[in-house]
Formats: structure tokens, sequence, C-alpha cells
């Protein structure tokens, strides 16, 4: 039994100290290509066809999920390193790391929560044909992931850092 959970500290500490270092490239690398991103969605808004007042709606959405979802992910990247400094210590204090764990999935869980209210808030704005489309446009990018980056698609932190450029923004339908 001691084995078993010794094991799974051992894979909690892997986890947690990789998400950090991916978050923080991510960052790095997300400041560099926001030019890139604004352009995805610039052709992206084009192939759906969205009305100019469509394409402001849709700008605007993005940007008020970027600015709600940023202090989050800064958030949980400050847990996770207090939760991978605690399992390092020589002797890890376990009601610390579980009301760790519990802030991280909780953070986690406003995240997802965010994710999924833009899911509705950008099927408010499109048509149900625009919809479809980005449906497509969604599947057809999950494919080129996976065959790209092998099964799962790209990879990031456990809590879902940028990877699919739709999801990042909450689009995901």
């Amino acid at each position: 039994m001691k084995n078993r959970l010794w094991i799974l500290g051992v894979m909690v500490v892997s986890m947690f100290c990789v998400a950090p270092s991916a978050m923080a490239a991510d960052k790095e690398k997300g400041d560099k290509e926001k030019p890139k991103m604004e352009e995805h969605f610039k052709d992206m808004d084009k192939n759906l066809g969205l009305s100019p007042d469509q394409a402001t709606k849709m700008k605007a959405l993005r940007e008020d999920f970027r600015a709600k979802v940023k202090p989050l992910r800064e958030q949980l990247t400050a847990k996770r390193e207090a939760l991978r400094q605690e399992m390092d210590g020589a002797s890890p204090d376990r009601a610390k790391v579980d009301a760790l764990l519990k802030e991280t999935n909780d953070l986690q869980g406003q995240v997802s929560t965010l994710r999924i209210d833009q899911m509705f808030k950008t099927r408010a704005i499109l048509t149900p044909e625009q919809s479809q489309k980005l449906r497509e446009f969604h599947e057809k990018h999950k494919k080129e992931m996976k065959g790209r980056f092998g099964k799962g698609g790209a990879k990031h932190g456990a809590e879902g850092g940028p990877g699919n450029e739709a999801e990042e923004h909450g689009e995901g339908l």
C-alpha cells in the first residue's frame, strides 16, 4: 500500500513539475504568436462568412474570455508550483497538499465553466450554418493535430494550456 502511495505521489509531483514550465513556455510563445492568432481569427471569421457586426461581437467575446481566463491561469500556475514545492519537501504535509489540490481543481473548474459559457455565447452570435462550419473546422483541426502530435493531439499542462486556438478562446462547439 505504501508503495502505491509513493508511486502516486511521484506521478502527481511529476505532473505538477512539468505543467508550470510548459505553461511558461506557452505564455512566451503566446506573446510572440498573438499577431499570428489574430490573423487566424480573421481568416476564420471570413471563412464563416461573418457580418461586420458578428465579427465585432466575436472579437469582443474572445478578448473578454482572454481577460477572464488569464488571472485564473496565473493562479493555477502558482498553485501548481506551491504543490510541487510541498511535494518536493522532505516531509510533505498531507493537509496542505489536499488543500492545494482542491484549490487547483476549483480554479480549473472555473476555467472550464468560462469555456462552456464562451461556447454558448459564440453559438448565440452565429447562425446555425455558421455554427456547423465552425464545428467542421474544429473537427478538421483536431484531426490535423492528432496526426501531427499522435493519439491525443497537442497536449499541454493539465489545466489545458494553449494549443487549439479555438478551444483557447472558448469557441469549441
